[in-house]
């Protein structure tokens, strides 16, 4: 969904573990070029994740995509977004808010920041990754198995006691209302702060921004979703 909105003319470099995205074929039109991990027991010379890492970033692409971040690949990525390299990726994470704190204890496993502390490399996380989100998987017995986004974090700070700090964009939580006895679904969402706007609107991708997002339209916002 999100490559849809990618310019054409922009250069896309794909990293997968199986050829499962089908991005090429969804989106033939855009600048795609896409590369896989190559670790059967039958090959003598393995490629890895961080191996295409690299070798991604000597082709010079606009966007890098990486289909899942599990190691020590994660701090390649970090150095390639602070050279002006934009990043997609994927990982698991209990919540939004914990996106910083899986990335880093990846990025560590890079020797350039195995020394580094927790708040330098959240403080570079949150400047140059500064937005979260969690998809989450449920199952209503009418629609049956259902995934969607449950969270949409900006990542805005960083502190030793707290962790993660950030502004909810967007997150979808269930109510349990006593007199009626039932759960009710609800959608809270927040504008983006001016930081982020700015950076959207620099970016030339403002014109996609939802208004809810904006904040001369919402301060705060929340509504009951009818299921």
């Amino acid at each position: 969904m999100l490559v849809k909105y990618i310019d054409d003319r922009q250069q896309i470099y794909l990293i997968e573990d199986t050829r499962d995205s089908h991005i090429k074929a969804l989106y033939p039109q855009k600048n795609i070029k896409s590369t896989q991990v190559l670790l059967s027991d039958e090959r003598e010379k393995k490629v890895t994740q961080r191996d295409l890492v690299k070798s991604g970033l000597r082709n010079l692409p606009d966007w890098l995509i990486v289909s899942e971040t599990r190691g020590a690949e994660a701090a390649d990525m970090l150095d390639a977004v602070k050279t002006n390299h934009s990043l997609i990726t994927t990982l698991h994470a209990k919540g939004a808010m914990n996106i910083p704190s899986r990335l880093m204890s990846m990025i560590r496993q890079g020797n350039s920041y195995s020394n580094m502390s927790d708040e330098l490399i959240a403080r570079e996380l949150i400047e140059f990754l500064p937005i979260g989100v969690h998809l989450s998987v449920t199952e209503e017995e009418e629609k049956g198995v259902i995934r969607g986004i449950k969270e949409i974090v900006e990542f805005t700070g960083f502190d030793a006691e707290h962790g993660t700090i950030g502004n909810y964009l967007y997150k979808r939580v269930n109510r349990y209302n006593r007199e009626t006895n039932e759960y009710r679904l609800f959608e809270e969402t927040n504008p983006l702060t001016d930081r982020l706007l700015e950076m959207v609107e620099d970016s030339k991708l403002y014109h996609i921004l939802p208004e809810l997002f904006l904040p001369k339209v919402n301060k705060t916002n929340e509504r009951m979703v009818l299921v």
